[in-house]
């Protein structure tokens, strides 16, 4: 879709398939979308919807269930769920200061490594699996943490509005770790 004002195709059906965004595309996030994986390029523009999330179910040949380098042309609107039952890599790191709303990790095999800071204008949630904030990147989350899964911080500074630790929940971590709620 190279639309400017966003009209084209409905992507909602690409269950099987990596959902690509090149320079010059523009998507606005208008259903629910199942995709193997989401890769915005430098240059796209991607919409996010608060009434709708992005599942990414697998990975690309990169190793990337979401690599956001593009724009995100709204703020604290884009949800993210990754379901993809292995190891992969996550950067959630857009090329704007527009940041994703919220963020689920949630398959009991996954293992999910940062490639760059994140930051997470809504919830981090983490019902099973676990995320590596990988060479010590920056994870900040202005709403919640809640963890079933595993979080590695490594070094990295860690900053919350809240943190919720369930029984089965793991975190490590040799970093600062800021709760500020």
């Amino acid at each position: 879709n190279t639309a400017a004002d966003a009209s084209g195709s409905d992507a909602s059906g690409l269950s099987g398939h990596d959902l690509i965004l090149q320079n010059g595309d523009y998507m606005d996030l208008g259903a629910d979308v199942t995709c193997d994986s989401l890769k915005t390029e430098a240059g796209s523009h991607l919409t996010g919807n608060t009434s709708y999330t992005i599942t990414c179910a697998e990975r690309d040949g990169s190793n990337y269930s979401v690599n956001l380098d593009g724009t995100l042309d709204s703020d604290n609107t884009l949800n993210l769920t990754v379901t993809h039952g292995g190891s992969n890599n996550l950067d959630i790191n857009p090329e704007t200061a527009n940041y994703i709303r919220n963020l689920t990790i949630n398959h009991a095999d996954t293992s999910v490594t940062s490639q760059a800071d994140m930051t997470i204008k809504g919830n981090f949630t983490i019902t099973a699996g676990a995320i590596n904030t990988g060479s010590n990147y920056a994870l900040t989350v202005t709403g919640h943490i809640d963890l079933t899964g595993t979080l590695t911080g490594n070094a990295s500074a860690i900053s919350t509005g809240t943190m919720t630790l369930r029984d089965t929940s793991t975190l490590t971590s040799t970093g600062t770790i800021t709760v500020t709620g």
